[in-house]
């Protein structure tokens, strides 16, 4: 499952959710929990939660399946 982070001025790719949890702890997020919300697309279901991060929301036009975007890129492209 193709992960991608999406900072203010950049965006990272990660091949695979265990990619992108890899380096969520080297990037200083912090996990706090997993997508556990009926009301939320299926896919998503299970997925990690960080505090730092709004998401994971998903699949992307660029064909990304997950998203992730710092609090600052949220409030600029998804608000």
């Amino acid at each position: 499952m193709r992960v991608q982070l999406v900072g203010k001025e950049s965006a990272e790719n990660f091949d695979t959710i265990a990619d992108f949890r890899s380096a969520a702890g080297r990037l200083g997020f912090t996990e706090v929990g997993i997508v556990d919300d009926p009301r939320l697309n299926a896919s998503l279901q299970g997925l990690p939660k960080f505090q730092e991060l709004a998401g994971p929301m998903g699949p992307q036009k660029n064909g990304a399946e997950v998203r992730y975007e710092t609090w600052a890129a949220y409030e600029i492209y998804s608000k």
